[in-house]
């Protein structure tokens, strides 16, 4: 397994672990959220597509745009832009709170058009890591705080 993802995934935990894995992104400081928020769309994206990140709910992001700018916080250019152009598919740039709502404005668009944008954000899978690895690193301090503590109250 490559160090990068390793690290991603063991910090993603390690945070998710503090709240007993609910994701709850309002309980965290900053540079958690952008850990959690990158790391677990990522996964869902990569597992189902942005279909799949659509039909959840990210509790203290309801329209995703704190997600969005997470992507542009750890500077994965590719990822953010295809992240940016599921964005453009609804009203607004901004994804109802309602998740059948987002599925019914989501699929009014061509499967290609879709596809395409996916397609866009898989090829930046190992941007999304190296660069959310990079912003580990870089905020290390912070995220460990927040764990410890959160251990400590447990």
């Amino acid at each position: 397994m490559d160090v990068n993802f390793e690290l991603c995934d063991k910090t993603f935990c390690d945070i998710a672990d503090v709240s007993g894995d609910r994701l709850d992104i309002n309980s965290e400081p900053h540079e958690c959220q952008v850990v959690t928020l990158v790391w677990h769309t990522a996964g869902l994206v990569m597992n189902g597509g942005f279909g799949y990140l659509l039909e959840a709910t990210i509790v203290g992001d309801p329209h995703l745009l704190m997600t969005e700018r997470a992507f542009s916080a750890i500077g994965a250019t590719r990822a953010f832009d295809a992240f940016h152009e599921m964005m453009t598919l609804f009203p607004g740039c901004t994804p109802p709170q309602d998740v059948k709502e987002r599925a019914r404005i989501y699929e009014l668009h061509p499967k290609s058009v879709k596809d395409a944008i996916g397609r866009r954000f898989y090829a930046a899978e190992g941007e999304v890591e190296r660069c959310l690895a990079l912003y580990i690193h870089q905020h290390q301090e912070a995220i460990d705080v927040f764990v410890r503590r959160g251990r400590a109250d447990s």
